[in-house]
């Protein structure tokens, strides 16, 4: 089946099922039989039963559902690219090049087609053991992105879950339902004005376990300034307020708490490219930006901004069609990561 047992520490449960009075959890392998208690440990099943699903890919960091190369945030002709982080190497000269050793361990690859459509997308995680590849359906007519579906495989290549999400005639998400087996674990469901804008999002997880839902409000020109987190009983949890410069990018992030106070904020910066060079978060942890490239795709943040106060740093060599091949990401000063990418063209 391809759920985490955290006794045993086992990709291999073969099955789990919910009590007829929706109480208790329940997981069984050829180890095991775990009997969790819903009511009082609800958190920790949420936490546990998405533990497949959290793995998410690079490639959905950058971009929702895109299916063009401005969505990916490459330029020119594309054909495919390949991104891995490593350690940075530090000499008495300064960064020169990063490790082989992968820091995260993710490396993932988008492949495009001559028309600029992306086609495929694989993901691989070396420490963790798992990968993920996501196809794309573009249908008879080719013109607009159908369906598309995501395989998660552990380190002997079983498949341990699955999402489908299907899209409107506009080619936007409708749907999106992650899988263990015949089982749908989390489900995402996407509203729209008659402008064709997304102003709801809503979240569930396995039954009678909750969800969230999301709520977008947008300027006259047409961009989200605010996004409202709620619980799946309608209670405010969260509400993010942005604002932009004259080129449309993100300058500022507020965070308010359920009464609507002031709780957190971040600040951006760019570079000539429309890429972050400078994030600093002010008790925050960039959750609004990462909220906000979940919702509608790449802000043009590199991966590598982990959620913790204080100014990052991102410095960025581009090749001749002026993509990033390579981020230096630091923090205070001190670097932290390195990205490099691999782009080859038609």
């Amino acid at each position: 089946m391809g759920l985490f047992c955290p006794a045993c520490s086992s990709f291999s449960v073969d099955n789990f099922a919910v009590n007829d009075k929706n109480r208790f959890f329940v997981l069984k392998n050829s180890n095991c039989i775990l009997l969790i208690d819903l009511k009082l440990m609800k958190k920790y099943i949420f936490s546990l039963a998405l533990w497949a699903v959290t793995c998410v890919s690079q490639v959905s960091a950058q971009s929702p559902f895109g299916s063009t190369r401005a969505d990916y945030g490459v330029r020119g002709s594309v054909r495919t690219m390949t991104q891995t982080c490593n350690k940075p190497f530090v000499s008495e000269e300064g960064v020169t090049e990063g490790k082989n050793k992968m820091l995260n361990a993710q490396n993932y690859t988008l492949s495009f087609s001559i028309q600029g459509r992306v086609i495929e997308a694989s993901d691989v995680n070396l420490a963790g053991g798992y990968s993920q590849r996501t196809t794309f359906d573009y249908g008879r007519t080719r013109k607009r992105m159908e369906k598309a579906t995501d395989y998660m495989y552990n380190m002997s290549g079983e498949l341990l879950n699955t999402r489908n999400v299907e899209f409107d005639a506009q080619g936007k998400p409708l749907s999106s339902k992650w899988y263990i087996g015949a089982v749908p674990l989390t489900v995402k469901n996407y509203y729209y004005n008659d402008n064709h804008q997304l102003i709801r999002l809503r979240e569930s997880f396995l039954p009678r376990i909750g969800g969230n839902y999301y709520q977008v409000e947008y300027s006259p020109e047409g961009l989200p300034v605010a996004i409202e987190h709620y619980k799946q009983r309608g209670k405010l949890k969260k509400r993010y307020v942005y604002q932009y410069n004259n080129e449309g990018k993100v300058v500022s992030v507020v965070e308010c708490n359920s009464q609507k106070q002031v709780v957190g904020s971040s600040n951006y910066a760019y570079n000539e490219q429309g890429d972050v060079v400078m994030a600093q978060a002010v008790l925050d942890n960039h959750r609004g930006m990462e909220l906000l490239a979940e919702l509608f795709g790449s802000q043009g943040m590199p991966p590598g901004i982990k959620h913790r106060m204080g100014t990052y740093t991102i410095a960025y060599q581009y090749d001749e069609e002026g993509n990033w091949v390579q981020s230096l990401i630091s923090f205070k000063d001190e670097p932290t990561v390195v990205y490099a990418r691999e782009i080859s063209y038609f």
